[in-house]
């Protein structure tokens, strides 16, 4: 880690209380004023956008639930606390169910155009997840997943982000999730993709793309797409990449992507899903106290609203829903499912 980033959080824990929780509300709030935009929003990149916001929201609404069952069922909460809870989540699934007509409209149009030479899979990608999530018939995709993952090949298994852009581990697991969800998975287009993404392995374990250094990100994908596609690991390859994973939590308890970078709030997410996948009890591995004590203090802002990367940069749904999502895998709050798909349901 740089000194530059050692000293940032050494000031960061030396001038500010500690927190001991999430302020699940106000990132609900926050998370609802950028739905709000998006359900209007006219950028190339809304659907992405919209499920980065939509995840984190659907993950907050269900942690107001677990706080009202805590307080149904403790003997120390007074009508105030429940009546305060019980209205928050009133008025979330209020907001919920109208927004939900207008970000449906939105996601579906996106996902169905057919000028595939500017569409991004992992726009794809974001659309099918959200669509998802509020419960969309995605056997109406079907058909259009076809065509545009029929165009996207790019000829040895993996699958590319545009039908003139790169393929790698990252784009060839956002093709696995679309297949999955639109049953496609058993479609000739997929046959190599098994090859390919086992190819990525790194000797030092991890998984790298295309003959990079092994990368955090690359391993969460190459692992959850093996995991979808039914392929099981041997234990030297799992044994592997388990040792490049724990590796990755730095002595403030974030994680990086890469050994001797400075930690990043997204790899929550990454290197967390990852253990996940090879194994619920290797989460056991992470210094949990340490990683609560860094994403609840480092990634929330006073006064709550979103989380960011670290202290002196804005909070931003990017880094909400990764954050949010790396303490609900650690916390058992998401499903295998879950997990390897980047939802909430």
């Amino acid at each position: 880690m740089s000194d530059t980033f050692d000293q940032l959080i050494s000031d960061f824990y030396a001038k500010t209380p500690l927190r001991g929780a999430f302020d699940f509300y106000q990132i609900y709030i926050f998370l609802e004023n950028h739905l709000n935009f998006l359900s209007r929003s006219l950028e190339t990149t809304r659907s992405l956008q919209i499920y980065w916001t939509l995840f984190p929201y659907m993950l907050s609404i269900r942690q107001l639930k677990v706080q009202l069952d805590e307080l149904v069922n403790s003997d120390l909460w007074v009508t105030f606390e429940l009546d305060l809870i019980k209205e928050r989540l009133s008025n979330a699934q209020r907001k919920l169910d109208q927004l939900k007509p207008m970000i449906l409209e939105t996601l579906s149009t996106d996902f169905c155009q057919r000028e595939f030479y500017h569409f991004h899979i992992m726009n794809a990608y974001g659309a099918v997840l959200s669509l998802k999530m509020l419960n969309f018939d995605l056997n109406q995709l079907t058909q259009n997943a076809l065509f545009m993952l029929t165009e996207l090949q790019a000829g040895n298994g993996a699958f590319r982000a545009n039908t003139e852009g790169e393929s790698d581990v990252r784009t060839t697991f956002a093709a696995v999730v679309i297949g999955k969800l639109t049953g496609l998975l058993n479609e000739p287009i997929f046959a190599q993709t098994r090859k390919y993404l086992m190819s990525q392995q790194s000797q030092q374990g991890g998984f790298c793309s295309n003959e990079l250094e092994p990368h955090a990100e690359y391993t969460y994908c190459a692992l959850a797409a093996l995991k979808i596609l039914n392929v099981e690991l041997n234990a030297e390859e799992k044994s592997l990449h388990l040792h490049y994973l724990v590796n990755r939590q730095t002595k403030w308890g974030g994680f990086n992507g890469r050994p001797y970078k400075d930690p990043e709030s997204c790899y929550s997410w990454w290197v967390l899903g990852a253990l996940h996948i090879l194994g619920k009890d290797k989460l056991k591995l992470v210094n949990k106290d340490l990683f609560d004590k860094f994403v609840l203090n480092c990634c929330q802002p006073e006064g709550g609203c979103g989380l960011r990367d670290k202290p002196g940069v804005e909070p931003d749904a990017y880094h909400t829903a990764y954050v949010l999502g790396g303490w609900s895998i650690i916390n058992e709050a998401l499903d295998d499912e879950e997990v390897c798909l980047g939802i909430c349901m």
